[in-house]
């Protein structure tokens, strides 16, 4: 389990972290729908341009984890971005191709508060295995 939540930390908090901020410019934007279980899901696709060192790259991601969504919820994303208009992106100083834009700190708060829930159950799990340890052994 602590390994599942090491990797969702690497794969969701490192990001706010590590990824640095870099002018870009909004080429286009789209809605991807992808089938699930429980239905379509729909990602917000904004095409941007950006450049890092002299080298020109182009991103795709609205998110992170490329998160999904209700329909509405994609429609509102992507119409905070209008084509040809700069944006800040934030792309990966050790992969500079993988990049995204919106900072939006709700899924990393959500992470520490997992994370804490966590640690909290792990350490009264020990706690109680000590003292059960304690009394067989008295």
């Amino acid at each position: 389990m602590l390994i599942g939540v090491v990797a969702l930390a690497r794969r969701d908090v490192l990001p706010f972290i590590n990824y640095q901020p870099v002018a870009a410019v909004v080429d286009s934007t789209s809605i991807e729908v992808r089938a699930g279980r429980n239905g379509d899901g729909y990602v917000p696709r904004v095409y941007f341009t950006y450049a890092v060192n002299g080298q020109t790259y182009h991103g795709t991601r609205v998110t992170p984890r490329d998160l999904r969504g209700k329909r509405r919820w994609a429609e509102h994303v992507v119409t905070d971005y209008q084509p040809h208009t700069q944006v800040i992106s934030y792309y990966d100083p050790l992969q500079p191709d993988r990049a995204f834009l919106s900072r939006s700190a709700s899924g990393f708060w959500g992470m520490i508060g997992l994370f804490g829930v966590w640690i909290a159950f792990a350490t009264a799990l020990l706690v109680r295995a000590i003292r059960q340890r304690r009394l067989t052994s008295a």
